[in-house]
């Protein structure tokens, strides 16, 4: 119930207090199973400590898993908002690290890298292609860039950006085919 206001960090709460002391008869604590929290009882002379640990970033993520998890837990610390109440209650309750690392990896930037890095390839082949005709002089047919003329051309291509694995990113492999044309011709000569 209070699962989206729960604040980073360690904490303490007296559950039980008495001033004729306490004694500890192998007292023992059942907690929701949460990778993002941590349960454990204290108990001093006279009270009976409930010790808890929240953190959004535990230890074994991969860093940009991590850098999500600091990030909630900056949000955690300035309150939240009811907003986020279903996302952090969903976070709360997962169990296990490789769950929650899965579930920190579905906001993470990491999977439109892939295509971003794929498309900005594509455009700066095809925007090479565009820039100029090359003019073929001398009898040996080698293509030199003498001079600007004018020409039609048809190029066709195919590309394969791929990125393997590793603790900081996803795997991601593309295929693009393409045909490109164009024309160049003075509109007014010279």
């Amino acid at each position: 119930e209070n699962i989206p206001r729960a604040q980073p960090g360690d904490h303490t709460v007296t559950i039980a207090s008495s001033t004729a002391g306490l004694t500890d008869s192998g007292i023992a604590l059942t907690s929701p199973a949460s990778v993002v929290a941590t349960y454990g009882l204290a108990t001093t002379a006279n009270d009976l400590n409930l010790n808890y640990s929240i953190d959004f970033a535990p230890h074994g993520l991969a860093p940009n898993e991590s850098s999500v998890g600091d990030y909630i837990n900056r949000i955690m610390t300035a309150g939240s908002a009811p907003t986020m109440d279903p996302v952090i209650t969903a976070l709360f309750n997962i169990p296990n690290l490789p769950a929650y690392a899965a579930a920190l990896q579905q906001v993470t930037p990491e999977s439109y890298v892939g295509g971003q890095v794929t498309n900005l390839v594509s455009s700066a082949t095809f925007e090479n292609a565009m820039m100029s005709c090359h003019q073929a002089s001398g009898h040996d047919g080698v293509s030199r860039f003498d001079s600007e003329g004018q020409c039609a051309w048809v190029v066709g291509s195919a590309q394969r950006s791929e990125h393997d694995a590793s603790a900081n990113n996803f795997k991601y492999s593309q295929d693009s085919e393409g045909l490109k044309g164009g024309l160049q011709f003075a509109l007014n000569p010279v």
